[in-house]
């Protein structure tokens, strides 16, 4: 008789643990590495295994991460574990905070008895709303929802609000529509760093945002909170030193002549910091300045918002504004778990404090304010 392949016999034993639940929903499987020794095979055939216990709905998985357990399998269980199903709706795998997200959500709804199942969008309108209107149809009992934008879909959410489903947004809210959601208190997160900024001795300070104000209600209340530090410390708030929504021109021109040209257009200004709308953004100036020869933070202080994993480990490394990312997934799934047991529906915000990151990246500004003359 024909041996099983190696995968087949590594999907039958991690299957056969997921259902006797040594391993519990929301729980991180061994990481692809450990799995090569635990089993002594390849890299390739742990791969082939993690692909088809994904494939049978058993595992989610998350870009930088890992393998997660979304709840026992086979077809006997489906419709128990049903009515214990929160979906987590995600606009991409590599969204800024997912695996605090869902480590704080998991953890949360697992106490509770309840399970999560996680869905992404690849940021297309079209597959959230989608999402958004199937889910609910098929059997989950809630949603938690990082938005693609605070535009796109807005009819469907308040669709589900207006038939008492229970559905909270994180990350971003919706304006106008009373439906409950849980932020980090991102107007405090840029207040904090325009005003650190200026304590340090900067009065030209840029506010830099891939995004347009009215897309992100996080980014949009981080610029209100740099404009009130702004007036606060007496300083004039410069149209000038304000970028925003710049991804078309970013695709056409390519990552880093964009930010090249950014951050010379910026030192002819005569800005010695600049406050970004996020980590990623920031790295991407930081990684500029250096291509263009220039001292962080000696010439250009940068701020970042969120203290992603890679925030400190650039060559510089980056001062942020840290949000509590488990945190927050952990009290979107307690909102959902109330709704659903007291029938009482989430509709009010709730903003979680942010912390303070001040690492190197970050200084008092240059003595001289000459104009900048370095060639592009």
């Amino acid at each position: 008789m024909k041996s099983k392949p190696l995968y087949s016999k590594i999907y039958e034993t991690l299957k056969e643990r997921i259902e006797n639940r040594d391993y519990l929903p929301g729980e991180q499987l061994p990481t692809e590495s450990e799995l090569t020794v635990m089993f002594q095979v390849s890299r390739i055939t742990v791969k082939r295994a993690l692909d088809d216990l994904e494939q049978q709905g058993y595992i989610y998985r998350i870009k930088g991460s890992g393998s997660y357990v979304n709840g026992p399998g086979g077809s006997g269980s489906a419709a128990r574990l049903m009515q214990r199903m929160i979906a987590f709706i995600l606009p991409s795998e590599g969204a800024s905070g997912i695996g605090g997200y869902v480590s704080g959500a998991s953890k949360e709804l697992e106490s509770r008895g309840y399970y999560l199942s996680i869905h992404t969008t690849n940021e297309s309108p079209a597959k959230e709303r989608e999402l958004l209107e199937s889910l609910p149809k098929n059997g989950i009992q809630g949603i938690i929802f990082y938005p693609i934008n605070g535009r796109t879909n807005l009819d469907a959410v308040y669709t589900l609000y207006m038939n008492g489903f229970p559905i909270v947004t994180i990350d971003k809210y919706y304006e106008g529509i009373p439906v409950g959601s849980v932020v980090a208190d991102n107007q405090a997160g840029g207040y904090m760093a325009a005003s650190r900024l200026a304590q340090l001795g900067h009065s030209r300070i840029a506010f830099v945002s891939s995004v347009s104000l009215d897309s992100a209600t996080s980014v949009k209340n981080r610029y209100i909170g740099y404009c009130r530090a702004l007036k606060d410390h007496g300083l004039v708030l410069d149209p000038e030193l304000v970028v925003l929504d710049y991804i078309e021109e970013l695709g056409r021109m390519g990552e880093q002549p964009f930010y090249e040209q950014l951050v010379h257009r910026l030192m002819r200004l005569k800005v010695t910091a600049v406050q970004a709308e996020n980590d990623h953004v920031a790295i991407k100036l930081l990684l500029a300045a250096a291509s263009l020869d220039l001292k962080v933070p000696e010439q250009l202080s940068i701020v970042g918002f969120d203290n992603n994993e890679l925030a400190e480990h650039v060559d510089i490394p980056l001062t942020t504004v840290e949000q509590q990312f488990k945190e927050i997934g952990r009290k979107a799934a307690e909102l959902i778990v109330h709704a659903l047991e007291t029938g009482q529906y989430p509709d009010a915000r709730h903003e979680i404090p942010v912390l303070w990151k001040e690492r190197a990246s970050t200084g008092k500004p240059p003595r001289s304010h000459a104009v900048w003359n370095a060639d592009v």
